[in-house]
């Protein structure tokens, strides 16, 4: 199912997803833009935490910064399941955005600085959402643009490389299911 774009679509499908539907673990698998010099495009990224721009995590944790985390179980399972394939792909830390279009020119360098892999516009809501609903949240990511190089995938690549991340993942859910 499609997550909308930015953090109050996908907010509002992951809600309905597990207070109507009885969801557990909800898998977001999309794009994003690479913002250190190692990754190419193409390359699968599992976001372990994601920080943003975005006040909605703060709102549901009283004002205070909430540390948006992927589960743990998820996480292992696609790495895991990576590995045994001889899938590279890379855990860390991402960054979900408000603005597709950003203003802040200073923000690409800093998050660069602070070993932010990418950059996408749901994973930091997708997370804190799940973690108040006890439910299980992944994001995996495959780099279609790189914000240092300026350079992206083709409408063909895409196509490529989004299959090739969800198969990985599908199989990988499927095995510890």
């Amino acid at each position: 199912m499609g997550s909308g774009m930015g953090i109050p679509s996908c907010s509002i499908y992951a809600s309905e997803l597990i207070d109507h539907y009885g969801v557990k673990r909800v898998i977001r698998v999309g794009t994003c833009g690479a913002v250190q010099e190692d990754l190419a495009l193409g390359d699968l990224i599992l976001a372990q935490g994601a920080c943003t721009d975005s006040g909605v995590n703060r709102q549901r944790f009283g004002g205070q910064d909430y540390a948006a985390i992927a589960s743990w179980p998820l996480l292992k399972a696609v790495a895991d399941h990576a590995e045994a394939q001889g899938v590279a792909l890379r855990v860390g830390n991402i960054y979900s955005s408000d603005l597709f279009y950003g203003v802040d020119d200073t923000l690409i360098p800093r998050l660069t600085r602070m070993g932010i892999l990418g950059i996408e516009m749901e994973a930091a809501g997708l997370y804190g959402l799940a973690a108040e609903r006890k439910a299980e949240a992944l994001t995996v990511l495959t780099v279609s643009d790189h914000l240092l190089r300026h350079q992206a995938m083709s409408a063909e690549q895409r196509q490529l490389g989004l299959d090739r991340m969800i198969a990985l993942t599908l199989q990988a859910v499927m095995q510890r299911a």
